[in-house]
C-alpha cells in the first residue's frame, strides 16, 4: 500500500510546525521497515528531504520566507499543475490530505477519482463553537471569519473523502458544523515524537519545584495570566519561561519576580524534551486549543505532569490522575491550581510517568495504517 501526503507545508526539520502531523511523517521517515510505502507532495518546502515525491520549483521565495505570508495564495497557485502532475505520477492507493485550503481542492479533487481520500486534521479556523475570545476585536473582524467558515463549509462538499480525522471530541463538533458526518469521523490518536520520552523513574529529587511554560508571550496564551498567578504563589516555586516574542520585562519586574522568573527565550525542539524531564509541572493557562497544545502532548509524553485550563480542546488529552485543571482563567485560580499540583506532586508525576508512553506518535501511525487498510 502506499500513501500520498498532500501538505500545504512541509519541513524536513521536526521543528513543531504544521501540528503533528509532520510527527507521523517524520517517525514514518526514520523507521527502518514502515508499514506503509508513502510520499509527500507540498506547495511550499523547508530542508528538503527524500519523503519529497519532488522539490517544488520556487516562484517567490523559499519555504522559510513564504511560510504565513500573503503570497502563499499565488505561490499555491502557481504550483497546481505540478502538484496535479506529480500526484498523478505517484498512483497512491490512498491520499491523504492532512490540512484544508480552497486552493489545495482542485488537484486533490482530480487525482482522488482514482484514490480513496482521507482528510485532516489540520481543518481549524473558526468556528460558531469555540471559546476563544481573540477571533477578532469587532464586528468586522468576526465577518471575516464568519465568511471563510462558510467558504470552507461550501468547498469541503467538493472533496469526496473516504475518512476524515479530528484531533478529538471538541474538534470532531467542529468538523459536524461543516457537515461531515459523525460515521465518517476518526479522532487521531494524540502521540508525538519520540524524542519527547520518560525519564527512567518518575519525579525529581530538588527542593525547590519548577514550573514550565512552553509557548509564545501571548494572552492566548495566557502568559499574562501565567506571571500573575505565579507572583500570588507564597511557596518557594522556581518559573522556567520557553517561547518567542517579548517576554514583558516590566510585567515580571511590576510583580517582583526578578529572581523566580527564569526567561529562556526560543529553544529548539530537540533540546525541548530536557526541559520537560526537568520540571515538576508544565503549566498550560491558553484560552482555547482545537487539539490540545503540543507542549500538553509533548510534557505527557515525557511523563511531566500538568496544569491547564478546563476547556474542552483541553481537558480531553490528559487522565484526571495526571492533570490538575482551573477555571476561572484568572491569576488566582491558576495560583490554587498549582498549589494543589504542588501538594500532590508526587502522585501526578508517578500517574504521568506510567501513561507516558500513551502519547508516542507509534501509536497513532499504527491507527493510521489500519485507517488507510479499511479505505483502500
Amino acid at each position: 500500500m502506499k500513501v500520498s501526503f498532500v501538505k500545504a507545508f512541509y519541513s524536513g526539520a521536526c521543528d513543531g510546525r504544521g501540528g503533528r502531523v509532520h510527527d507521523i511523517i517524520h517517525h514514518l521517515r526514520d523507521m527502518v521497515d514502515p508499514p506503509f510505502q508513502f510520499d509527500v507532495h507540498a506547495y511550499i518546502v523547508k530542508n528538503p528531504d527524500n519523503t519529497l515525491a519532488s522539490s517544488p520549483q520556487e516562484f517567490l521565495g523559499t519555504g522559510h520566507e513564504l511560510q504565513g505570508t500573503r503570497r502563499n495564495n499565488i505561490e499555491y497557485a502557481l504550483k497546481l499543475p505540478t502538484l496535479l502532475k506529480n500526484l498523478h505520477k505517484s498512483k497512491p492507493d490512498v491520499i491523504h490530505l492532512t490540512g484544508f485550503h480552497p486552493i489545495l481542492v482542485p488537484p486533490v479533487m482530480a487525482a482522488s477519482r482514482n484514490s480513496p481520500l482521507v482528510l485532516g486534521p489540520n481543518i481549524g479556523g473558526w468556528y460558531p463553537n469555540r471559546l476563544d475570545s481573540v477571533w477578532g476585536s469587532g464586528q468586522m473582524d468576526l465577518l471575516k471569519f464568519k465568511s471563510k467558515f462558510r467558504l470552507r463549509q461550501i468547498l469541503i462538499k467538493f472533496l469526496n473523502w473516504s475518512r476524515v480525522l479530528a484531533f478529538g471530541d471538541y474538534h470532531r463538533e467542529m468538523l459536524h458544523m461543516l457537515g461531515i458526518q459523525d460515521g465518517d469521523i476518526s479522532n487521531l490518536h494524540p502521540g508525538v515524537d519520540s524524542i519527547f520520552t520518560k525519564l527512567d523513574s518518575p519525579g525529581r529529587n530538588v527542593s525547590t519545584p519548577e514550573l514550565l511554560y512552553v509557548g509564545d508571550f501571548s494572552n492566548h496564551k495566557g502568559y499574562d495570566i501565567f506571571l500573575r498567578a505565579i507572583s500570588l504563589i507564597e511557596s518557594n516555586v522556581e518559573a522556567r519561561v520557553i517561547g518567542m516574542g517579548d517576554p514583558d520585562w516590566n510585567l515580571i519586574r511590576s510583580l517582583g519576580l526578578e529572581n523566580r522568573i527564569n526567561v529562556e527565550g526560543f529553544i529548539s525542539r530537540s533540546d525541548l524534551p530536557n526541559y520537560y524531564q526537568s520540571a515538576d509541572l508544565v503549566v498550560i493557562p491558553s484560552i482555547d486549543e482545537t487539539a490540545g497544545p503540543n507542549t500538553q502532548i509533548e510534557a505527557l509524553a515525557c511523563g511531566t505532569p500538568v496544569v491547564a485550563t478546563n476547556t474542552p480542546g483541553i481537558r480531553e488529552f490528559a487522565h484526571d490522575d495526571a492533570t490538575i485543571l482551573f477555571w476561572p482563567r484568572q491569576p488566582r485560580a491558576l495560583a490554587e491550581a498549582i498549589e494543589k499540583a504542588l501538594e500532590n506532586v508526587s502522585v501526578l508525576s508517578r500517574s504521568a510517568w506510567n501513561d507516558a508512553e500513551e502519547y508516542n506518535v507509534s501509536n497513532t501511525v499504527r491507527q493510521l495504517e489500519e485507517i488507510y487498510t479499511e479505505v483502500s
